[in-house]
């Protein structure tokens, strides 16, 4: 038996929870509830004004800059430190994991 967040996921691309650095959140009908009022989840889009930044800083690891020099160029996030885990999230490689 699966979870129904598992169902929606999969089914609807409805993802919980904040949505990384350069994707908003995006509302999604789908099902309704028992009184016949829609179900509203979010699905992660590209942000169309930090995608360009997204795209910049990757482009400025794989030349191989060090991190603060891809922190004062893109500003993505208030300290250095942040771009270590902005870097291993797989949503970048266009993978969604979900467990």
């Amino acid at each position: 038996m699966r979870s129904g967040l598992a169902h929606i996921v999969e089914a609807y691309r409805v993802v919980p929870g904040p949505a990384p650095r350069g994707f908003i959140r995006e509302p999604v009908e789908y099902n309704s509830r028992r009184d016949g009022s829609p179900r509203i989840g979010h699905r992660w889009v590209p942000d169309e004004t930090l995608a360009p930044l997204v795209h910049r800083a990757f482009e400025m690891l794989v030349a191989g800059e060090p991190l603060g020099k891809i922190h004062l160029a893109t500003g993505l996030y208030g300290s250095k430190n942040s771009y270590v885990t902005f870097f291993r999230n797989p949503i970048y490689k266009g993978c969604l994991e979900f467990a």
